[in-house]
């Protein structure tokens, strides 16, 4: 909790997550290991993690930082667990944006623009960053800060609440 408590003042104050505070998060996190087979399944979850959301970042979808603190829950958190939690945190930053949207009053033309987006790279058959046309202020405008919703995700899952939620809808 402590360093995803340290990167959410980072990402709220700097918009930045520094790369030190993460290394050292990565380095705590193999004191903790105590099997050579544990490090050699989170190095793994680092792959899968990295390359499901290395490309979201290249699209200019996420930052850096948040797919290093995604990988670094894979230091943390084993298997379901993390999964759960980034699939948790994803959850959460869309029911977010989608709040924010309403309230800014522009839902429709951030979907209007994430569908011409989307139908740009079909037609062309060529990635471009998601918000290449757009401003800055544009972009500040739409962004939202994932550290905050990795930390509110790790607390649901490390509290139980994701356990009695994902109970209901398996019965």
């Amino acid at each position: 909790m402590l360093w995803l408590s340290a990167a959410c003042y980072f990402d709220y104050r700097k918009d930045k997550i520094p790369n030190v505070l993460i290394g050292f998060g990565m380095f705590a996190g193999l004191l903790f290991m105590q099997q050579e087979l544990e490090i050699g399944l989170m190095l793994l979850r680092i792959g899968v993690i990295f390359g499901i959301f290395y490309p979201l970042y290249k699209l200019g979808m996420l930052g850096a930082g948040d797919v290093k603190l995604f990988c670094l829950l894979a230091f943390y958190l084993k298997g379901r667990g993390c999964a759960v939690c980034i699939a948790g945190s994803m959850v959460i930053a869309a029911l977010i944006g989608l709040g924010k949207f309403l309230i800014q009053g522009n839902l429709k033309e951030r979907i209007c623009y994430f569908c011409s987006y989307v139908a740009d790279v079909a037609k062309y058959k060529e990635f471009r960053l998601y918000f290449e046309n757009e401003g800055w202020g544009e972009k500040k405008k739409a962004s939202l800060h994932m550290a905050g919703t990795v930390l509110l995700s790790v607390l649901l899952y490390e509290g139980g609440v994701y356990g009695v939620f994902l109970r209901c809808f398996t019965l």
